[in-house]
């Protein structure tokens, strides 16, 4: 979200276009319906696969980005309105194009919920992120009072209820969303910032983004291998142990690495439309089927290619 940042440091705004990059291809893969038609054990499958391994991370990066800035500055209620003003000028204007077009019929209910996209839940990530904008100043108060040490233990307390605790076990239900998440990943941005220093290579950072996602393929195979994909979901979430050490460890591999472009800085202004866009609840169906004519490419042979373009 730029807004957020008043002095736009490029290697962030890199990071913000290659998650949403990451976004695109997790609901290619996931709206589009590719990984669950993909013949397990086919090239297809392990692409697949492969790509949502390393993509994952979207939205925690997303967060993490938002949260390093957020921790800092005040949030107002103009910065919230200009959110969800783009939320409701995106949403308003595409139901009123898809109605004049023919494409959907006209329905006020459905008027209402573009006019009221937070409310009614249109798009969760930025339901989870007003709130989290909302409620920051109140957990900015409690950051700055904490100690070192009651900071590192509180993200102990957090990780073992959130990353192990929160996946798999009855439990979950209660701790998980993404609301929950947001505010776990705020308080590990807010670490990263007060107390990290840059004092392990930063090619390790890298290494542990790419060790968990191959960590994370590797269990996916695993799992639709005995049967168990269902499990994939639910074990692979946003709060679990790998996603989110593989998201802290590309986060920081970025921050460490300075560079100033206005291309990335002007490209990155667009990340949120391109969201608010092609997830937009009118638009899936009609972008997925209609246009990309997405069933038709479960057992192309250049899916990956097709998924690139």
């Amino acid at each position: 979200m730029t807004h957020i940042i008043k002095t736009r440091e490029s290697n962030f705004e890199l990071l913000r276009i290659v998650s949403m990059l990451m976004v695109v291809t997790l609901h290619f893969m996931g709206h589009g319906g590719i990984l669950n038609n993909v013949r397990v054990g086919s090239f297809n499958f392990f692409i697949a696969n492969l790509m949502e391994s390393f993509s994952i991370y979207a939205v925690n990066l997303y967060i993490l980005i938002s949260a390093y800035f957020m921790c800092e500055s005040k949030i107002t209620v103009t910065k919230v309105l200009k959110v969800w003003t783009h939320v409701v000028f995106y949403g308003v204007s595409i139901y009123f194009l898809l109605t004049a077009g023919g494409i959907i019929k006209f329905n006020i209910v459905e008027l209402i919920k573009a006019f009221f996209p937070i409310i009614f839940n249109q798009y969760s990530f930025v339901t989870g992120y007003i709130v989290l904008m909302i409620l920051s100043p109140f957990l900015n108060k409690m950051i700055n009072v904490m100690s070192k040490e009651e900071s590192t233990k509180l993200l102990i307390v957090l990780f073992i209820f959130f990353s192990i605790l929160g996946v798999g076990f009855p439990i979950s239900k209660m701790l998980t969303n993404y609301l929950t998440t947001f505010i776990f990943l705020y308080f590990i941005s807010a670490y990263i910032k007060k107390y990290t220093k840059n004092k392990v290579n930063n090619k390790y950072n890298l290494l542990l983004y790419i060790m968990c996602s191959m960590m994370i393929f590797i269990g996916r195979i695993i799992l639709y291998s005995i049967n168990k994909g269902s499990y994939v979901d639910s074990l692979l979430g946003y709060e679990f142990i790998l996603v989110i050490l593989g998201s802290v460890g590309l986060f920081i591999f970025v921050k460490n690495i300075k560079i100033q472009s206005s291309i990335i800085n002007k490209i990155s202004t667009l990340t949120f439309g391109v969201y608010l866009i092609h997830d937009n609840i009118n638009i899936r169906n009609i972008l997925y089927k209609n246009i990309l004519n997405i069933d038709n490419l479960y057992n192309n042979k250049l899916l990956i290619l097709i998924t690139v373009i």
